[in-house]
C-alpha cells in the first residue's frame, strides 16, 4: 500500500481526515491517536495505558502501510500454482 496523501497543507486533522476516503482503516487509528494526544495536551495528563494505546496504533498502521508480506505470500502461492510446483526447480529445466 502507497500512503500519499495529496493533501499537503493543512492541519494534522485536515490531512488525517483527507485520508478517510482511500484509507478508511487508517484514518480511524491515526485519528484515536489525535483525540489523544488532543485531550494529552489540553488536560496536560496522559495514562500510561494511552500512551502503550498509541504506541500500538502507530505499529498497526505502520504495518498496514509496509508490510506486505501477505501480498508477498500470495504472490509467491500463484507462482507456485501456475508452474504447478517449485518455482527454483521449475526455472533449473
Amino acid at each position: 500500500m502507497e500512503l500519499n496523501p495529496s493533501l499537503k497543507t493543512g492541519s494534522l486533522h485536515q490531512k488525517i481526515e483527507h485520508l478517510e476516503s482511500s484509507h478508511i482503516k487508517i484514518h480511524s487509528l491515526l485519528m484515536a491517536i489525535k483525540w489523544l494526544g488532543n485531550e494529552a495536551s489540553h488536560d496536560d495528563s496522559l495514562q500510561e495505558c494511552d500512551l502503550a494505546f498509541g504506541f500500538r496504533v502507530m505499529e498497526s498502521v505502520l504495518n498496514e502501510i509496509y508490510d506486505n508480506d501477505s501480498t508477498l505470500i500470495m504472490e509467491l502461492a500463484e507462482i507456485i500454482n501456475l508452474v504447478k510446483g517449485s518455482p527454483i526447480k521449475h526455472k533449473q529445466h
